[in-house]
């Protein structure tokens, strides 16, 4: 029996040794094949001879090779599943990790070069694929390309992201500096949709928004890292940071044009400053159709003039009466209209009109005066249409400027 068990044990141990060898081969030089009977090419490699090129060679039907890391007995050390480290020794370069993945199915097949997973971290550490750039040189921590040949893209600064063809996001874009473009796409064609035009007057509901100042806050240069400061953003960044900008109250916009206005689960709220581009060509719009108005024979003016105790049948022709322009012009206290009647003037008024055609003040002249003073409080700010008015024939209209 003990004979047996010993010739048991030997033939375990014979199969067991035709079979390793018939799974590991190692050539007189040194390589390294598992997986097949062939002379290996790479140092190591596994199910095929691999090539010069690579010191380890895998190739698989499914999973080529997987890591699991079970983490450190230190649970303060970073635990790493696969970790390359090496150092550029050629002109051409060195790539640390690439992947090159190309599907057979055109139709069906997914391709992902990279793919990157992460979550259950600490609150606000948690990355799919992280990259980052050193050093004094240009470059970009990330680079996305529609390219075959991505390796030889030129970039002139120094980015965390660098993109080499269309970029579409399908979400919101969070921007604490500048966005340099050419065209922002608001709306895009499509003879299927039902288009409506405005029709409200535009031109009142925008004299009644506020524009405002403000500076930056400095917790918008320090949420993007505590180890950042000026010298690490661009000169466009660094200039934004020091000047003060000018923006709409999103709570007064949303009161009169609430599609413009976005509130986000926080309840900040957003402007769509696109939109407002169609709102003030039509405001433009308007003041040019209401300046047309005033050109034509029968203007507010005369409307005004109509009605008053003189009519316009009575009125003699005036050809020495002349107004003058507004000094200063624009102005913020006090302006001057002067203005010439002519001594057999029978009534004289100077009307003050703003640009939806409301009167805003009738004044008395005669003769005896050369000038009027409009003081700045007495007027909201925003431009204004007067017209001198003499026995009832509109004599001439210019317009002014008033700010604050």
């Amino acid at each position: 029996m003990k004979n047996l068990r010993k010739f048991t044990i030997s033939s375990l141990l014979l199969a067991f040794a035709i079979t390793a060898s018939a799974q590991l081969k190692v050539n007189s030089s040194g390589k390294v094949m598992v997986g097949s009977t062939q002379n290996p090419t790479s140092t190591f490699a596994v199910g095929a001879p691999g090539n010069s090129n690579s010191l380890s060679y895998f190739q698989s039907t499914g999973t080529s090779m997987t890591i699991r890391n079970l983490g450190t007995t230190n649970p303060s050390q970073w635990g790493t599943g696969l970790k390359i480290e090496g150092s550029i020794v050629s002109t051409a370069g060195d790539v640390g990790l690439e992947s090159n993945v190309t599907s057979t199915y055109a139709t069906s097949g997914h391709s992902i070069g990279v793919l990157g997973i992460a979550g259950n971290g600490s609150g606000g550490y948690n990355y799919g694929v992280i990259g980052s750039l050193y050093g004094v040189n240009n470059g970009a921590g990330i680079v996305g390309a529609v390219s075959n040949n991505p390796k030889s893209i030129i970039i002139d600064g120094k980015y965390a992201g660098y993109f080499h063809g269309h970029v579409r996001v399908t979400g919101n874009i969070t921007c604490d500096g500048s966005i340099n473009g050419i065209l922002l796409n608001n709306y895009v064609g499509n003879p299927n949709r039902s288009l409506d035009t405005i029709s409200s007057p535009v031109l009142s509901q925008l004299s009644e928004l506020n524009v405002i100042k403000y500076t930056p806050e400095s917790a918008t240069v320090s949420s993007l890292g505590d180890d950042m400061n000026d010298s690490d953003f661009d000169i466009i960044t660094r200039q934004y940071k020091e000047r003060q900008h000018h923006a709409i109250l999103g709570e007064q916009l949303e009161e009169i044009f609430p599609e413009l206005v976005y509130v986000d689960e926080n309840g900040t709220k957003y402007i769509n400053y696109v939109e407002m581009i169609p709102l003030l060509i039509q405001s433009i719009n308007e003041l040019q159709g209401r300046l047309a108005s005033l050109e034509r024979v029968e203007s507010p003016m005369e409307r005004v003039a109509a009605n008053d105790a003189t009519s316009v049948e009575s009125a003699a022709p005036v050809v020495v009466a002349k107004l003058a322009q507004n000094t200063p012009n624009p102005f913020t206290e006090r302006t001057t209209i002067r203005f010439t009647l002519p001594k057999d003037v029978q009534n004289a008024y100077i009307y003050i009109f703003d640009m939806t055609g409301k009167m805003q003040k009738q004044l008395p002249i005669d003769a005896s005066m050369q000038s009027i003073t409009i003081n700045g409080y007495e007027l909201s700010a925003g431009m204004y249409i007067y017209s001198l008015v003499v026995n009832g024939k509109e004599i001439d209209t210019k317009r002014m400027i008033l700010t604050k």
